[in-house]
């Protein structure tokens, strides 16, 4: 609220007041946007049914090289702490099923997968998430509730073993 009413009225003022709110959607501590989509064998896959457990939500695609490196440490991650109650929800931006089934399989990535098929730019929960980049990781809380995002590499190890150590 650091902008005057008359401000608030002009095109920039509008946007960026919406722009305000919908970061202030997707802050730590705000609850995370449910989303109902389905996996490659056409099964409905939806965020809300995970609550009680630590989700670890991550846009991806089988064209990111950046997404494909970061793999073994999500792996790993799934491997460490699936059995505790962790699980991952691989939103991909692929919008060619062949080449996104064929990556799931070659990295051996046995997780949640969905994707809208509709690229980044398209895919609605890509909005809801203001993916414009990837890989974007959200790890939501067991109360369906955002605890952190953008960790990669050691950061998401780290915080991850924190979240299991509490």
């Amino acid at each position: 609220d650091c902008m005057s009413e008359e401000a608030k009225t002009t095109y920039s003022g509008k946007w960026l007041g919406q722009r305000l709110d919908s970061l202030k959607n997707l802050a730590i501590g705000a609850k995370a946007h449910d989303f109902t989509y389905v996996d490659p064998e056409g099964k409905e896959v939806r965020l809300s049914d995970f609550r009680g457990k630590f989700v670890l939500v991550d846009f991806w695609a089988s064209w990111c090289g950046p997404c494909m490196d970061e793999m073994p440490n999500v792996k790993a991650i799934y491997e460490k702490y699936h059995d505790r109650g962790l699980e991952i929800v691989g939103v991909s931006m692929d919008n060619n099923k062949a080449n996104w089934e064929r990556a799931i399989e070659r990295a051996g990535l046995v997780w949640h997968h969905v994707s809208s098929l509709k690229g980044m730019n398209r895919c609605p929960v890509a909005k809801l998430y203001q993916v414009v980049a990837i890989p974007k990781l959200y790890i939501i809380g067991k109360d369906g509730k955002i605890i952190a995002k953008d960790l990669r590499g050691e950061e998401l190890r780290e915080k991850i073993d924190e979240l299991f150590e509490e």
